[in-house]
């Protein structure tokens, strides 16, 4: 199964980390570049504000992003990583592969990962294949009923507290199924949220279904050295451009 992994070309450290774990549980992958500030122009048309990179527009839907996080301040890091999701998901989508793991550059396996292909994922969107919230809780004291509802191919679906186990997206896989449902729905809808966010939305509307392995401790993890130094919310930040309703901030 191919897998990819999100970084920023000057993220080095990080990079290194992960060819260390990832190569010490037989796992090949390919690095994909994250979004950086340079590579974005904010624009507004008409009564909306966008971004534009690397080809693709995408509106800042202002509305949903309040409704979504009851906040009214958004980080350039939420942005990038919707963006550069989004463009693996593009890439995915046109390719003659039928699934794909994503990983973020603090993703940290706890396996070979070889359990999943034991899996049948017909009418399979979306796996949550992270161990912990962003905030390193376990997810799987959440793992029972009614939380969460048993299938017989291995896997389990997301039914209460979805926002909690959907929390985090440093390693996730994706079918062609689901690649479709996401990229129809930012084309539609914009910027709505970090991509966590975004994820639990479409659960819990009835768009997308989200399951997880019952293996989960097999998956992946957070690297304690990475994780802490969360390229979103770690460090000081500062406002960089007033939309409509939100601002936006960017790491000074």
């Amino acid at each position: 199964m191919k897998i990819c992994v999100i970084t920023l070309p000057d993220a080095t450290e990080r990079q290194n980390r992960i060819i260390d774990s990832f190569s010490s549980n037989n796992l090949k992958f390919e690095f994909k570049n994250g979004i950086k500030i340079e590579d974005c122009k904010f624009f507004k048309s008409e009564k909306n504000y966008y971004v534009e990179c690397k080809g693709n527009q995408i509106q800042i839907n202002e509305d949903k992003f309040i409704e979504n996080t009851k906040r009214s301040w958004m980080r350039f890091g939420e942005i990038a990583a919707y963006v550069a999701h989004y463009n693996i998901w593009k890439e995915f989508k046109e390719s003659g592969d039928d699934k794909i793991i994503i990983c973020e550059d603090d993703a940290y396996p706890q396996s070979d990962m070889s359990f999943l292909n034991e899996i049948n994922f017909d009418g399979i969107s979306f796996v949550n294949l992270q161990t912990v919230t962003a905030h390193n809780q376990e997810k799987q004291p959440l793992y029972r009923e009614p939380f969460i509802s048993f299938s017989n191919n291995g896997l389990v679906k997301y039914e209460k507290y979805i926002g909690i186990l959907c929390e985090g997206l440093a390693a996730y896989m994706l079918t062609k199924t689901g690649a479709k449902t996401l990229c129809d729905y930012i084309e539609a809808n914009g910027f709505v949220g970090p991509n966590d966010c975004l994820i639990a939305k479409l659960a819990e509307t009835d768009i997308m279904d989200v399951h997880s392995p019952v293996d989960l401790q097999k998956c992946f993890g957070l690297d304690p050295e990475t994780n802490q130094m969360s390229y979103t919310h770690s460090g000081t930040f500062k406002d960089y451009k007033d939309f409509n309703k939100t601002k936006l901030q960017i790491k000074e």
